[in-house]
This record gives structure tokens, C-alpha cells and sequence, in this order.
């Protein structure tokens, strides 16, 4: 089983609105899983500490976390039409449960799991009675944390989320009312917690929120520094093969042949940057598939195109257009398919080899190395 650091993350199937955020930090290890068996090979087979899943895959891999004998955070994401459903999740062990589009509450929960910097508001230590309205109900809770966007309320009712409630609290002598809505359904030690998402705060409010906030922060830091993807379409086979263009002189599988030599990539004269970019990218198994195209598993090849396709697209565009994003996506489809059946350690580089074409596909920085 392979070492792995705070940052190691398993996707599957997609993360939402986040996706891009993620497969753009340098500083997390992406795995990438379209199928429960990838998945679950991830699980065994390496130490990823933060498994992010959408709904089509939540339970096996909630079930697959549950047996890795350590821990797992946990992030499940809910289709947007069921906002009532995280119960199921939750009891099955989820650290977290949110809609797909909730994307700051999914960066939230990262922050927490890895120790890295994803708030844009950050939350501070915050215990004080909460009262909160829903309809004709209502009652008294109390608080987590705070952040300018949002409270996190200890054993709050388990409404549905996307809920509005009303709420109100004293900050600094000064009471705060605001309009909320439920954003996240989370586990505080051994207690259920909820996070809501203030509405409507005006400018005067905000700034006065802000204001307070970054106080409490300054003081705490002053105290403690003496101590210190759903379906996606399928590739179109004319398409992926299509590698000759004005990008590429010659056949590319040919000149991809060329420039991996015994592992290495040479310099060719007849050879676009971005196709000796793409070749020194491949993975081992990838540069097996083209020098020995009959030894290696189908799966190998598929990977070898997809992440040739990948390149080119940038190479062409800054932003690719929604017929090449679909392309490559049925390409990363393609490739859970040929690797059905594969071994658990080739399951995991499949997993390893889609997060790596993805992060090329929205990386910012690919275009200036291209």
C-alpha cells in the first residue's frame, strides 16, 4: 500500500461545481474512479484519505471506506433533485452530505479534511445560542463555528437540505439576524451538525460580520502563538483516432513510437511541442502500449490516445469547445470500460492516469508549458 500525504483524494464518478478547483491544485493527489471496482481498489490499494462520491456510487464506497481500517473522510453529493435523502448517507457512515452544486461547502469540507487553504471565509471557534424559525416551528441551538457566510449548529433538526430557516444570535454584544438556508449535513465528533448558508446580508451587516471575525481571529492568534463525472457520451472512435492535423506531421501513434525511446522522450524535428509534451506526460504502462502494442492491455492504448487528445485540444485552444470536453470525457468513459475486469493495481492506475488527463484538461498552467 503506498505512502500517501493529507492531500490524497479519491473521486468518484465527478465532484460537481468543485471539480475544476480540484483537478486545479497542485498540491492534492487526484485519483479519479468511474466505477465501483476502481473505487474500491483505490481503497485497498492505497492510503487516499478523502473520498469524494456522488450518489450512483455512495454506497459501495461508503461500505469500501468503512473497511479500510483507517480513516476515511467521506463527502457524499446529492443529486439536485434530492435534497431529503442524506439520511441514508449519513447513517452509512458519510463525514459529510451535500448537493452537487454546493461547491464552497465542498471546499469547506476539504479545508477540514486536509489541513490545506480552500475558504475564501474562514470559520472561527463560535459556542452561543442560536435561535432559529422554520414555519410555525422553532427553537434554541447551539453553535459550532462561524464563518462571514455561514454558522455550523450542533444537533439541529434534520431538515431537508436547501431548508430556509430564519436565524438569530448575539456576536460582540451586537445581535445578528439573518436568513439561512441548509447547506451541509456533517458529523461534529459523535454529534450530527448542520451548516447554513446565510441569504440576503446586506453590505452594512456583512462588513460588520467581517469586521468581528477577523477581531476574534486576531486574539486567537495572539493567544495561541506563544505555544504555537455522470454518464458521459462516448468517444467517437473516427475522432480519437484522428491524430493527424496540422498539429501533428505523419501519423501520430508512429511519431508518439519515435519519441519514446526505452522510456524516454527524444526530440523530434517532426513533431509538435505538445505531442513531446503529451509522450514525456505517459505513464510506463503507456509507453508500453506503443512500443509493444500487442503485450500491453487495451486499456493502456485507450489511455495513450486519450491523454495524446487531451494535449492537442489545449495546444489548439486556450478553452476547449463543448465537442472536444465531450470527447474527452467518452475517452475517460472508454477507458473504465476496456479496463473492466483488470487487476486491482491496474484498476488503480486507471484511476491515477484519468485524474492526470482531467487536471490537463483545465489545468491553467498547461498552456504556458505548451
Amino acid at each position: 500500500m503506498s505512502v500517501e500525504n493529507p492531500g490524497s483524494i479519491l473521486i468518484c464518478k465527478d465532484a460537481g461545481t468543485a471539480g475544476r478547483t480540484l483537478l486545479a491544485r497542485h498540491d492534492l493527489r487526484v485519483r479519479w474512479a468511474l466505477t465501483t471496482q476502481e473505487a474500491e481498489a483505490v481503497i485497498r490499494q492505497t492510503k487516499c484519505t478523502v473520498c469524494i462520491t456522488r450518489e450512483s456510487l455512495a454506497k459501495p464506497v461508503l461500505a469500501a471506506c468503512a473497511k479500510a481500517g483507517r480513516e476515511i473522510t467521506t463527502i457524499v453529493l446529492l443529486e439536485p433533485n434530492n435534497s431529503s435523502g442524506w439520511r441514508e448517507y449519513f447513517e452509512a457512515g458519510a463525514t459529510s452530505v451535500l448537493q452537487t452544486t454546493s461547491a464552497d461547502q465542498l471546499l469547506e469540507a476539504m479545508a477540514d479534511a486536509t489541513g490545506l487553504s480552500f475558504r475564501t471565509a474562514p470559520r472561527i471557534p463560535f459556542k452561543t445560542e442560536v435561535r432559529f424559525a422554520l414555519g410555525d416551528e422553532g427553537g434554541v441551538w447551539r453553535s459550532h463555528n462561524l464563518s462571514s457566510t455561514g454558522i455550523c449548529i450542533v444537533e439541529f433538526p434534520p431538515y431537508a437540505l436547501g431548508s430556509e430557516v430564519d436565524l438569530a444570535f448575539e456576536l460582540s454584544g451586537k445581535r445578528f439576524e439573518f436568513n439561512a438556508v441548509v447547506s451541509q449535513i456533517l458529523r461534529v465528533g459523535a454529534t450530527r451538525g448542520v451548516g447554513l448558508a446565510f441569504r440576503d446580508v446586506s453590505p452594512e451587516l456583512q462588513a460588520h460580520l467581517n469586521e468581528v471575525i477577523r477581531s476574534i481571529q486576531s486574539q486567537t492568534r495572539a493567544i495561541a502563538e506563544p505555544e504555537a463525472f455522470d454518464a458521459v457520451d462516448a468517444a467517437d472512435e473516427h475522432t480519437v483516432l484522428n491524430l493527424r492535423s496540422s498539429n501533428a506531421h505523419g501519423d501520430a501513434v508512429t511519431l508518439v513510437h519515435a519519441l519514446t525511446s526505452d522510456g524516454k522522450v527524444a526530440g523530434s524535428q517532426s513533431a509538435e511541442y505538445w505531442l513531446v509534451a503529451a509522450c514525456e506526460a505517459f505513464s510506463t504502462i503507456e509507453v508500453a502500449a506503443i512500443r509493444n502494442p500487442k503485450g500491453a492491455p487495451a486499456w493502456a492504448q485507450d489511455a495513450m490516445l486519450a491523454r495524446l487528445r487531451v494535449y492537442q485540444t489545449r495546444a489548439a485552444a486556450a478553452n476547449p469547445s463543448d465537442a472536444d470536453m465531450r470527447e474527452i470525457f467518452g475517452l475517460c468513459q472508454r477507458l473504465a470500460e476496456t479496463a473492466a475486469g483488470a487487476d486491482e493495481a491496474s484498476l488503480v492506475q486507471v484511476a491515477n492516469i484519468r485524474a492526470e488527463i482531467l487536471r490537463a484538461l483545465y489545468d491553467p498552467d498547461l498552456l504556458d508549458e505548451l
